[in-house]
């Protein structure tokens, strides 16, 4: 079990988000949490780059993704 980093922010319910470094690159995480023998860990996610991470909060803003069905 990978335990939640620290740093980590409850998005919303056992969804948390953080940040980490890898190889001079920094990432956003967003991870589903799991309960197993008391202990919480991170689950599958999604890992993308700061400049992914960008472009996706800029697809956000634009309204775009209310225009897609």
């Amino acid at each position: 079990m990978i335990p939640v980093p620290k740093q980590a922010t409850q998005i919303d319910g056992d969804i948390v988000g953080y940040l980490s470094d890898y190889k001079d690159k920094t990432y956003v995480n967003i991870r589903k949490t799991y309960e197993k023998d008391g202990e919480i860990g991170i689950g599958k996610g999604l890992t993308v780059t700061l400049g992914q991470w960008e472009k996706i909060v800029e697809f956000a803003k634009s309204g775009d993704l209310l225009k897609h069905e």
